[in-house]
C-alpha cells in the first residue's frame, strides 16, 4: 500500500470533495472534469493507499497524512 503523500494533487482533491458529502456529478462540475475522470481519480487513490473502498481510502489518505506532519 501507498501512502496519503504517493496520491496526486487531483486525487486527494477529489477524495476530499466525496468526503465533504459531494456525489461524483457535483464533483465532476465543481472540478470541470468529466464524471469518468473523477471515478479514474478515486480507482487510483484507492488502488494508491491499498483501500477496498472511497471512504477507507479517505480514512487512510487521513491518517497517513497526520502521521507524516511534523510535530511542533
Amino acid at each position: 500500500a501507498g501512502d496519503a503523500q504517493a496520491l496526486s494533487e487531483r486525487e486527494r482533491e477529489v477524495l476530499q470533495w466525496i468526503a465533504l458529502g459531494k456525489q461524483q456529478a457535483e464533483v465532476a462540475a465543481i472540478l470541470m472534469i468529466s464524471e469518468r475522470t473523477v471515478e479514474n481519480h478515486l480507482r487510483a487513490a484507492r488502488r494508491r493507499l491499498g483501500a477496498a473502498s472511497t471512504a477507507q481510502g479517505w480514512n487512510r489518505s487521513r491518517s497517513r497524512a497526520a502521521s507524516s506532519e511534523p510535530s511542533t
